[in-house]
């Protein structure tokens, strides 16, 4: 059972593509962590 799903997601910032036609699925139970640099927009 999928508690968050994504589809076909994409983001550009300016001429610069940074997902295209992404899709992710998370399920119930799963944990996941975000990993960047301070101030590269995780949140």
């Amino acid at each position: 059972m999928s508690v968050v799903q994504l589809e076909k997601v994409s983001k550009a910032y300016g001429a610069n593509d940074i997902l295209i036609d992404v899709s992710w699925n998370i399920d119930k139970g799963n944990r996941i962590g975000l990993v960047g640099r301070n101030g590269c927009g995780k949140t």
